[in-house]
């Protein structure tokens, strides 16, 4: 198969006013800080970051502080993200879609998902937030340009959209300057089915007054892993019956990195498949030598079956003709969890 080398969908890049206003929660609350070990808010000072503490720190004691703080253990991992990101701008956030079935599930019902979205409105409101993103609107320029040219010039969606036979209906990065260590791939479903991907990346650290993030070939990983999610989550999602067939698998993985992608064998799946799709996309676009390099790569790892998916996926490299489209394959493509669960 050949790639094409231009898409009709193009890569937004912005500092999002409802990821920062996420990051300064987390950072008065102490949860970035604490959770998962290394926290999630980078503690590299910065005009930024002085500027946050200087505006907010008279509201340490806000409800939505203390809200957080009370619920840290339901809204975790990219819950809290993605649930920004299906609301407007601050100071209104507004739902610009209701968050589906199983996000509201994550949450522990649309009653928790609604007083999340109540605490951030609050706390927006009552700080003013808006007015004080306004103000860092000219140091946020300063920090855009470099990754946003650099991840915007790269093939990944156009690769993305050829390779899966489908297109989602936006794809947009996320600079987050006050994240560290973790990216975020979530999605929105509009009412009319079509899908936006997110990639919110991390700050890689502080140079001068200015803060940087990845902009080499790391990032170009980090930016087509996250959006192969919005790809990939879904179908997982579809087929849950049929992935659960195969759990008992989750006892022979031994994850080697930090993250808990062996705590639910649905997650683990999905992380397997994507990075067995990007494995695929640089053996296309790179050839075989670099491909074998990123394999070994998610094997160290821990991901076992990434091996067997790929060679999976090279029958539906071969017949595009009966499988226009990787949903088409996907059924396929997971009885590669089954035989391997009976073939050992």
């Amino acid at each position: 198969m050949s790639f094409p080398e231009h898409s009709a969908s193009e890569l937004t890049v912005r500092v999002d006013p409802r990821i920062e206003l996420l990051a300064v929660v987390w950072m008065m609350s102490g949860y970035g800080q604490r959770h998962e070990g290394q926290g999630r808010i980078s503690c590299d000072a910065s005009p930024y970051s002085e500027a946050v503490t200087h505006w907010f720190s008279p509201y340490n004691n806000h409800e939505a502080i203390n809200y957080i703080q009370e619920n840290s253990s339901t809204f975790s991992g990219d819950l809290p993200v993605a649930l920004a990101l299906h609301l407007s701008d601050p100071p209104d956030l507004e739902w610009r879609v209701p968050c589906d079935t199983i996000l509201a599930g994550r949450a522990g019902g649309v009653h928790m998902a609604e007083r999340f979205a109540d605490a951030m409105r609050s706390f927006a409101r009552d700080t003013a937030f808006d007015q004080f993103f306004h103000t860092q609107k000219e140091y946020f320029q300063t920090i855009l340009a470099k990754p946003g040219r650099s991840l915007s010039a790269g093939h990944w969606i156009e690769d993305l959209e050829a390779y899966t036979g489908d297109q989602l209906r936006g794809y947009h990065l996320i600079p987050a300057p006050l994240f560290k260590a973790i990216a975020f791939g979530p999605r929105v479903r509009w009412n009319d089915g079509t899908l936006e991907a997110y990639c919110v990346i991390p700050a890689k650290g502080v140079a001068g007054e200015r803060i940087t993030f990845q902009t080499d070939p790391t990032a170009q990983n980090i930016l087509v892993h996250e959006f192969t999610h919005s790809f990939v989550n879904p179908l997982v999602e579809k087929h849950r019956t049929q992935i659960e067939q195969s759990a008992s698998l989750m006892r022979r993985i031994n994850y080697k990195t930090g993250a808990s992608y062996g705590a639910v064998w649905e997650i683990s799946v999905a992380e397997h498949i994507v990075r067995a799709i990007t494995t695929r996309i640089v053996a296309k676009r790179y050839g075989l030598a670099q491909a074998r390099k990123e394999l070994a790569i998610h094997e160290k790892q821990g991901f076992l079956f990434t091996g067997d998916l790929c060679d999976r996926l090279q029958e539906y490299e071969r017949r595009r003709d009966t499988y226009p489209m990787l949903a088409s394959f996907f059924p396929t493509l997971l009885d590669s969890f089954r035989e391997y669960l009976f073939s050992t």
